[in-house]
């Protein structure tokens, strides 16, 4: 968690809003060291990512639907689809 915080900050730092994290979006590698493995995150997929300004409010509602949260709303999710309670 922390590597993938850390990425995103990164990210951030240099005004750039990926826009869809997910599992899906994320590799994960295993790093052979001469004691120990060390895994490491990779954040994958800036296809739909944009650059912004401090002062810009993101507005566009994009992503993955079936992780986007809803306020004030029960859902249950399924593999295939988001059903609105």
């Amino acid at each position: 968690m922390t590597q993938l915080l850390s990425a995103i900050a990164h990210c951030h730092q240099r005004k750039i809003a990926h826009r869809d994290v997910k599992p899906e979006n994320l590799l994960i590698d295993r790093m052979d060291l001469t004691d120990s493995e060390k895994l490491i995150v990779k954040v994958i997929d800036f296809g739909i990512s944009t650059h912004f300004t401090p002062d810009q409010k993101l507005t566009l509602s994009i992503g993955t639907v079936s992780l986007l949260i809803l306020p004030n709303c029960h859902f249950v999710y399924s593999h295939t689809m988001l059903l609105l309670k």
